[in-house]
């Protein structure tokens, strides 16, 4: 259904113990839907929250999907026209892989609210650009993982996923903010894009 959240109007397609084939067929539902209504969508949001490992999502029937070729390629420019220019950001929370991480103190400090804060750098492009106006039909993505490749990720029982929480109050402390839409998140993904161009 279509919900109203943080001032955007959403529509959630909420789908829970997919096998291999119905999250295949899902991402190709995905697709038709937003190809045959293209003017309707200004992004795409994914959260998947699975069993995995390197390079794959694990189905409700213990076979493997790719998120290259299954999740991730249903929705590139060529096959999905209707996301041409449009941010597509995946929350992938699944293992991907077993080789324990080890834990290192950090040099990072917090805010006044207890927000960790990240070293800032500042990146400087100097020279003549020249900007090539194509569009890459593998591009306007952003894919965030819960883990490292070839280690195992974390949620809870009760409480659920740190990395989904974390992340979803961030966004609902910059919406509250009125520092995120649909429109910033555009902008973020051009700015990069113009940077990688030159």
């Amino acid at each position: 259904g279509t919900i109203n959240h943080c001032q955007l109007d959403v529509e959630v397609w909420d789908k829970h113990n997919l096998g291999a084939d119905e999250i295949k067929e899902t991402f190709q539902e995905v697709r038709n839907h937003v190809n045959d209504n293209p003017e309707i969508y200004a992004s795409f949001f994914c959260i998947i929250m699975s069993h995995g490992d390197e390079d794959v999502i694990q189905g409700s029937d213990y076979k493997y999907v790719s998120i290259k070729e299954d999740i991730l390629s249903p929705l590139h420019s060529y096959q999905c026209s209707g996301l041409m220019g449009k941010p597509r950001i995946y929350l992938l929370n699944a293992c991907r892989g077993s080789r324990q991480m080890v834990s290192v103190p950090t040099n990072s400090q917090t805010d006044n609210t207890g927000t960790t804060l990240l070293p800032h750098y500042d990146l400087l492009r100097t020279g003549p650009a020249t900007i090539l106006q194509m569009q890459s039909p593998v591009s306007d993505y952003l894919i965030f993982f819960s883990t490292s490749p070839q280690t195992p990720s974390g949620r809870y029982k009760r409480a659920g996923s740190p990395f989904i929480q974390e992340i979803f109050c961030l966004m609902k402390n910059l919406f509250d903010q009125d520092k995120l839409a649909t429109t910033e998140i555009r902008q973020i993904f051009k700015t990069v894009q113009r940077s990688e161009e030159r």
